[in-house]
């Protein structure tokens, strides 16, 4: 049976870390500005303000919304904003790829606790969710991203809280499982043929390990990224990524 839950609007894009996995003096969003250490946002004008509202747009609070100069509120029409999000610089522009000619800002679209970048065209997409999101990108017609406060990005690490049964692994050179290694970003053939072919250096297995969740944090709340100058049309659900720059994708189901 499915397990819908309830909650009060108001919270919407708030509480993406469970409090009990916040550490001390930090708050939801500490593993947000490290990713994204950019200072230069600033709040709305009551003059901003009212042309977002007659362009169709509406958020919890306005107050949550920050920009970067310059920002031009007729660039953004027809969006739901919920959370803390922050927009970079804007331009009366277009962005064109491969005859895809796409006028620069914000439309059409969900954001919930997002940072996005300068110069960026989003249209028609429906629900977005704790991303960060380069410069020069386009987004067009998709129906999903989102992030959970437990991403690992691929990586076979565990966050704080999860189980030994969360973990990822790739289960290579048979199906048994008994050769099952722990992926991580950067990983190369050598390092999977090393991991495979000695089981019975337990010692060894052991440091692999070690290795692999040392190189990331356990902290819960790191933001999905979108690089710049990405590219991303026509898609479905894209959950829980670190896309690099430059990246080119259209029309996948499931990302």
């Amino acid at each position: 049976m499915s397990q819908i839950k309830k909650g009060n609007i108001v919270r919407l894009g708030f509480d993406f870390i469970p409090p009990a996995f916040i550490p001390k003096g930090k708050d939801e969003n500490h593993q947000r500005f490290e990713q994204n250490a950019r200072s230069d946002y600033r709040s709305l004008t009551l003059e901003e303000i009212v042309v977002l509202i007659e362009n169709g747009n509406r958020a919890d609070s306005w107050e949550h919304i920050l920009v970067c100069d310059p920002f031009i509120p007729h660039q953004i029409r027809h969006n739901n904003f919920f959370g803390l999000v922050r927009i970079g610089a804007m331009e009366p522009i277009y962005l064109e790829y491969r005859n895809l000619k796409l006028e620069s800002g914000i439309y059409n679209s969900t954001i919930v606790s997002c940072d996005i970048g300068d110069a960026v065209a989003i249209h028609h997409v429906r629900y977005m969710s704790h991303f960060i999101i380069g410069n020069d990108v386009i987004l067009s017609n998709i129906s999903e991203m989102e992030t959970s406060s437990t991403a690992k990005f691929g990586n076979g690490i565990l966050r704080e809280g999860e189980s030994e049964d969360l973990r990822i692994a790739l289960e290579l050179c048979n199906e048994n499982g008994v050769r099952s290694i722990l992926p991580f970003d950067g990983m190369q053939a050598a390092d999977a043929y090393l991991w495979t072919r000695n089981r019975q250096d337990l010692q060894l297995q052991n440091r692999f390990k070690e290795i692999t969740e040392k190189r990331f944090s356990k902290t819960r709340g790191s933001y999905s990224v979108i690089g710049d100058r990405c590219i991303i049309k026509n898609s479905q659900n894209i959950k829980n990524v670190n896309i690099g720059s430059d990246a080119y994708i259209k029309g996948i189901n499931k990302l």
